[in-house]
């Protein structure tokens, strides 16, 4: 997985949503920032010092717990990015801080936004599960799958492959949805900041494909491919494991 393009890739989408959807565009911005950092300790840390990988690991836990402070009253998105910024740069220590500051994300047009404040933040993370619990939606979104998968099934038995390709894609697509969900959830991301930036990665992905194979089984091969793709190797595993049986 390329780091520094799936930071570049979520600043871009963060763009593309600052008109409708300010909220979710700060997180956008806010989860490149922490991939711009996560990048930029570990070349200080790993590569650049050829100290043991548990340094980094050491540096990543002292220093991500201050990246995201409240808002202050009047603060632009823009300048609470900024402030995170800061924030996280001040947690590291001082054999990596410079280095690793000149590195983080300082370009991303937010300033026409409110910064969000934690009630904005937590309405936004109950609108993105509908109202339900995380581990409901998830439940939800897993039985959406099957269904969606057996009537691909039926599409394919009765020759109807446009139709079976597209009800195998919304399944993926919502097995995906469950799987982000409860991951967020089991590492206690109540405000769905992973869902939010691992679904703009994989949204990416689809949207680079260009077009599908007209054989079924090609097609649901090449869907699959751009999402676990999206993802880092740990959770591409295991969502690969939760997809509906082809």
């Amino acid at each position: 997985m390329d780091t520094k393009a799936n930071a570049d890739r979520l600043l871009t989408a963060a763009t593309l949503a600052a008109a409708e959807r300010p909220v979710e565009a700060t997180l956008l911005a806010w989860a490149a920032l922490v991939i711009d950092a996560t990048q930029a300790v570990r070349i200080a840390v790993v590569e650049s010092s050829g100290r043991p990988p548990s340094d980094f690991f050491a540096v990543l836990e002292q220093a991500m717990p201050g990246t995201m402070p409240a808002s202050e009253p009047g603060e632009t998105a823009e300048n609470w990015l900024l402030r995170c910024r800061d924030g996280l740069v001040a947690l590291l220590p001082d054999s990596v801080r410079n280095e690793v500051s000149g590195e983080l994300v300082t370009t991303v047009d937010l300033q026409g936004i409110d910064a969000p404040t934690p009630e904005v933040l937590a309405a936004n993370a109950m609108d993105r599960t509908g109202g339900l619990t995380p581990s409901r939606f998830a439940e939800t979104k897993r039985l959406e799958a099957l269904e969606r998968m057996e009537v691909a099934q039926a599409l394919r038995v009765q020759a109807d492959v446009g139709g079976a390709i597209r009800e195998a894609y919304a399944s993926d697509l919502a097995s995906a949805e469950a799987y982000l969900m409860e991951s967020a959830s089991a590492t206690g991301d109540a405000l769905m900041v992973t869902v939010v930036a691992r679904w703009a990665l994989i949204s990416d992905a689809i949207a680079q494909m260009a077009g599908l194979p007209a054989d079924f089984t090609t097609a649901v091969a090449s869907v699959r491919a751009a999402i676990l793709g999206a993802l880092d190797e740990a959770d591409a595993h295991r969502l690969r494991d939760q997809l509906a049986p082809v």
